[in-house]
């Protein structure tokens, strides 16, 4: 028995090792279904987005942001920088 236990704990260490099985806490897991906005640029302060790191769900879709400081200005008027950004395409 004790040799079935450590097999089946080698075996998941390994597997969890490959990246063949992953734990995610449930907002990763949810966050994987979002569509994104498809911004190319911040809707706050216009820069091009160099990396994808920072974000804010709204009304279902994800908008890209520069920084956390453009996210937050955005989570006040959210509205407002949506028409702003794609009203100038």
């Amino acid at each position: 028995m004790k040799k079935k236990v450590m097999v089946l704990s080698i075996m998941a260490a390994a597997f969890i090792s490959l990246g063949i099985i992953s734990f995610q806490t449930p907002s990763e897991a949810r966050s994987m279904f979002i569509p994104d906005a498809g911004n190319k640029k911040c809707l706050v302060t216009g820069q091009e987005l160099t990396s994808k790191k920072v974000y804010r769900v709204y009304n279902g879709k994800r908008y890209w942001f520069s920084s956390l400081d453009a996210a937050k200005k955005f989570e006040q008027e959210p509205i407002k920088y949506i028409k702003n950004y794609y009203g100038k395409r």
